[in-house]
């Protein structure tokens, strides 16, 4: 049985498989953009077998609800998996990144192929706290890439608070752009 897409719920009870495969998916890069699902269980079996190969269990604090938490993207992103009676609730879980990391990222970035950020996407949604916002947004909101003909973009999708929710785009330097008037 393939996971759903993101927004589906499933009407019949999944295994441990399933799961497994789920998260496997989202750590290849599909259904990135998973914002809650909710699945049964097919037996007690399932959530033991879930907790034995992708544990520890915390508690969560207000509902006393056991959770997993599994890295999609180490540091960046990670999926919680919640038990509620014989449901398991999905959450995609996005990390605020502060400077350090943000300069790790867009060094990695620039010391690989540069065709894609992470697990083979060309686009992410990332949080930012602000000294990170404040120290990105004082530079370029461009990166080219030293040996490709390609530049990151980063787009302001969000102020929080507490920081920013970006998007950052792999694309193509195009050196024809602006210059259609011509023809």
């Amino acid at each position: 049985m393939d996971p759903p897409t993101p927004y589906n719920l499933v009407s019949r009870p999944v295994d441990f498989g399933w799961i497994d495969l789920l998260i496997h998916k989202l750590k290849a890069g599909k259904h990135s953009e998973l914002v809650v699902n909710e699945v049964v269980l097919k037996s007690e079996k399932d959530w033991l077998l879930l907790v034995e190969w992708y544990g520890p269990v915390r508690v969560k604090n207000n509902d006393g609800n056991p959770v997993l938490e599994v890295d999609v993207w180490p540091d960046l992103i990670s999926v919680e998996m919640e038990r509620r009676g014989k449901n398991v609730v999905f959450q995609l879980k996005r990390r605020v990144m502060d400077r350090d990391v943000l300069e790790n990222f867009l060094t990695a970035w620039r010391s690989r192929r540069g065709d894609y950020l992470l697990n083979g996407q060309r686009k992410v949604v990332l949080l930012l706290d602000s000294l990170a916002w404040n120290w990105l947004s004082s530079r370029s909101m461009t990166f080219h890439h030293p040996a490709l003909n390609l530049r990151l973009r980063v787009e302001l999708i969000k102020n929080h608070e507490w920081g920013v929710k970006v998007r950052f785009c792999v694309i193509g330097i195009d050196p024809e752009v602006g210059l259609s008037f011509l023809t």
